[in-house]
């Protein structure tokens, strides 16, 4: 489970841009052997979908959207190359990965 200070901690940074914080965010959580499907839905996931609300409301503006998601997608190659290569996950969650279409272009 991801607690809500981290989740809080990880939008902030997120939205504001701050790349390496959101990264070292997301490192802690794989060293700490938090699931990356826990990661994925509980944090990323849920971060970007807030993300797109903010930005239907107008409260955050569509390059802070594309920022996000530029952000996202660098992480989620950060945590893809882990799980491929074994080094935290196992091999199960590539398995994941695909089944969500996140590594479609990869599976």
């Amino acid at each position: 489970m991801i607690s809500e200070n981290v989740y809080e901690s990880y939008l902030h940074h997120l939205v504001v841009g701050h790349r390496k914080q959101t990264s070292e965010i997301i490192h802690t959580l794989i060293e700490e052997k938090i699931p990356v499907p826990i990661i994925y839905e509980g944090l990323i996931q849920k971060s970007m979908y807030r993300i797109g609300e903010l930005w239907e409301q107008n409260k955050v503006s569509i390059a802070t959207e594309h920022l996000a998601t530029a952000i996202t997608e660098m992480l989620l190659n950060q945590v893809y190359s882990r799980v491929e290569h074994g080094k935290e996950c196992g091999k199960e969650y590539f398995g994941w990965f695909c089944r969500k279409g996140i590594a479609s272009g990869w599976c």
